[in-house]
């Protein structure tokens, strides 16, 4: 007996999760640096696990709950700005990397 769940299968037409956190990330960017959302572009999503609450980019003085937290790297570049952000699953946690142009 084989199951499958819902998650292993891309049904065609239906979103994956990473295309509900990458736009999260769209829209976080655009409120935060002023960017309208056409003109920032996806580079690279890949799926990631965090060590911490705080997405592995705690604040200075910040305590991060230990504990996995599943997620995604997501760079975006915006007129050749790249912007490199660490989020969970959802898209709900957003932390941005120190700029790396």
């Amino acid at each position: 007996y084989f199951l499958i769940t819902r998650d292993a299968v891309n049904v065609p037409g239906e979103p994956k999760a990473e295309d509900h956190a990458v736009a999260e990330t769209i829209e976080f960017v655009s409120i935060l640096e002023g960017i309208d959302p056409k003109k920032i572009k996806l580079v690279s999503v890949e799926e990631a696990e965090w060590s911490d609450r705080c997405l592995g980019l705690p604040q200075a003085d910040e305590f991060c709950a230990e504990m996995i937290v599943p997620g995604y790297k997501i760079v975006l570049n915006s007129d050749g700005i790249v912007m490199t952000f660490h989020t969970d699953r959802t898209g709900a946690s957003i932390r941005k990397e120190k700029d790396n142009q």
